[in-house]
């Protein structure tokens, strides 16, 4: 069988045989070995990241880390606890990686195996860079140049895919269109782009305006009126927080508790509503927490109203940091 020359593939490989009009043989592009050592190095490398995942010896977050408020943990531990933290989450990723070096140890899915690793490894390089986990930081520069070496063998058969991927759904030759129906095509463009971004935007400016009450309190003074309905929950609180999650929040803390709850206030009859709610759900008909009206009392704030059906005054300051 006879095959021309220029069908020779562009993968690096090259056919000989026993004369120049014949091809029944091949033979290895030149210069693989760099190529070879890469697949393993990288291979081997990678491969005790996802079992280190897979036996628990990493994304380990001490008892002492554990038990601090989140806003004292910083960057390599807050990224460590994010990743422990869902045991099926870090069991995915120790699968990718595994998977990843799996596919380098063979020469017919070297090139998978390079696609996965490397989205893999951008995402371990900017983690490292915005958490400020600089030892790594080398390794991971070094491994993606290997990745990145090994997929440049591979070029032109990925430009290939690339080149073809519209023709494999539309075909070879570009369907024409009036100008109407180009115009609706640019259209739905244009629209998908613009109307997200300006519906996040809007979203930001409402996020951005001040809410009232907004801030983070620490309680003074609470006079509750002892009554039939009993104490309530809220004369032992130690600080309020009134914040913005997905409407507006009140949570409660006292100790290393915090109760979470959602609130209505009225900036012209100045009163106050504080329902158990969870935001989360959206749910807007969950019993009274308290009911009754706030006061500006220079930097502080004064809360007057029933908690549970008792009579409560809370007195309110900012915190300090």
């Amino acid at each position: 069988m006879t095959v021309p020359m220029d069908a020779i593939a562009a993968d690096g490989i090259t056919r000989q045989g026993e004369d120049s009009a014949s091809i029944t043989a091949t033979a290895p592009a030149r210069g693989t070995r760099p190529y070879t050592f890469c697949r393993y190095a990288l291979a081997g490398w990678m491969m005790p990241y996802g079992f280190a995942k897979v036996f628990g010896v990493q994304f380990i977050t001490p008892p002492s880390v554990a038990d601090m408020p989140l806003g004292q943990v910083r960057d390599v531990m807050l990224a460590w606890y994010f990743y422990g933290s869902e045991p099926a989450y870090t069991a995915v990723i120790a699968l990718a990686e595994i998977a990843a070096a799996a596919l380098l140890l063979f020469r017919r899915t070297a090139l998978a195996g390079a696609l996965m690793m490397l989205g893999l490894l951008l995402n371990i390089l900017l983690v490292d860079v915005f958490y400020a986990i600089t030892g790594p930081i080398v390794s991971v520069l070094i491994m993606l140049g290997m990745c990145a070496y090994i997929l440049s063998w591979h070029r032109d058969a990925l430009i290939g895919v690339l080149r073809g991927a519209a023709e494999g759904v539309y075909g070879r030759e570009p369907r024409r269109f009036g100008v109407a129906r180009t115009a609706a095509v640019w259209l739905l463009r244009a629209g998908t782009v613009a109307l997200p971004a300006t519906a996040m935007w809007r979203l930001r400016q409402q996020r951005d305006a001040p809410l009232p009450l907004e801030g983070r309190w620490t309680v003074r003074s609470a006079r509750e009126a002892k009554g039939d309905s009993g104490s309530s929950p809220l004369a032992h609180t130690e600080s309020i927080y009134f914040e913005r999650w997905h409407g507006p929040v009140a949570v409660f803390r006292h100790g290393e508790t915090f109760h979470r709850a959602s609130y209505t206030a009225d900036t012209v009859t100045h009163t106050l509503r504080i329902r158990e709610d969870d935001p989360l759900r959206k749910t807007i008909d969950g019993p009274l927490l308290f009911d009754g009206h706030y006061t500006r009392t220079g930097d502080g704030l004064l809360l007057d109203g029933t908690a549970a059906g008792t009579p409560l005054r809370l007195e309110l300051v900012p915190t300090s940091r």
